[in-house]
């Protein structure tokens, strides 16, 4: 309040001075550049007095916010009276153990088909070795690959013997030549070994891709019949339980048991 009555006080006069002024310029002699002065003059002051009366008025207005934000603070802390005690979070998980989850004792690697019957556990076997022959038709690719690119080599060289294969020969490939053989017979080998090539080539295809489907389905038709076996089995234990078992074995218990 002392900042407002102080300011009232200053436009008062002010007013006061400029009334004077002004009552000097309309009886008083003045010449034209001595009115534009004072007309800037009281512009400027009025501009003045208007931005301290901003600043005055925005500071009273934050002082007014803090004194309001406190008074708030405080009530809210305040229970019946007494201020609430600061206590640092502590929950319940914390204090109690943490439950220990039940783990299933490990299984031997040789128990996990004790539920196969002997045509599942063929077709196993049956899943392995056409796996593994799929595996290596990868460095049978690799061996052909290096005869083609060998014999490139060899059927543009004059005065040499062409180093003799083993896959291209099987597809009519890989003729061994001589020392004295012709610019045209080296052509006509290196066809028929580009001919090789492509036939091995595209008959190992064949045979990775039958050998890999016959992989998946052989093992995936014997994991589903134990899959099946086993869940048969597991709802027969079931059913034979007492009505006690179904207190501490719930429902979703059951079915995730299931699906697993």
């Amino acid at each position: 309040m002392y900042y407002f009555e102080t300011l009232a006080k200053v436009r008062i006069k002010n007013l006061i001075g400029f009334k004077s002024i002004f009552h000097r310029l309309t009886t008083s002699d003045f010449t034209a550049d001595e009115k534009e002065k004072v007309v800037v003059y009281l512009s400027l002051t009025c501009k003045i007095l208007l931005r301290v009366w901003n600043l005055v008025y925005f500071i009273s207005d934050t002082l007014k916010d803090a004194e309001k934000d406190k008074e708030e603070t405080e009530y809210m802390l305040q229970e019946n009276g007494d201020p609430i005690e600061f206590v640092p979070p502590q929950t319940k998980e914390e204090e109690k153990p943490a439950p220990q989850e039940q783990t299933l004792p490990p299984v031997p690697y040789f128990k996990l088909f004790r539920f196969a019957t002997c045509g599942e556990l063929m077709l196993i076997i049956g899943g392995l070795i056409m796996g593994t022959l799929t595996g290596l038709c990868i460095p049978i690719s690799t061996i052909q690959y290096g005869e083609f690119t060998t014999l490139l080599v060899d059927r543009n060289m004059e005065n040499h013997t062409s180093t003799p294969t083993l896959i291209l020969e099987w597809f009519g490939g890989g003729k061994v030549l001589g020392p004295e053989a012709t610019v045209d017979e080296r052509k006509n080998a290196l066809y028929d070994d580009s001919v090789a090539f492509g036939v091995s080539s595209a008959a190992l295809s064949t045979f990775q891709f039958f050998f890999a489907v016959f992989t998946v389905d052989l093992l995936n038709i014997a994991a589903s019949r134990q899959i099946v076996r086993v869940r048969k089995m597991f709802l027969r234990a079931v059913l034979r339980q007492d009505m006690t078992w179904y207190d501490i074995n719930t429902s979703t218990n059951f079915a995730s048991r299931m699906t697993e």
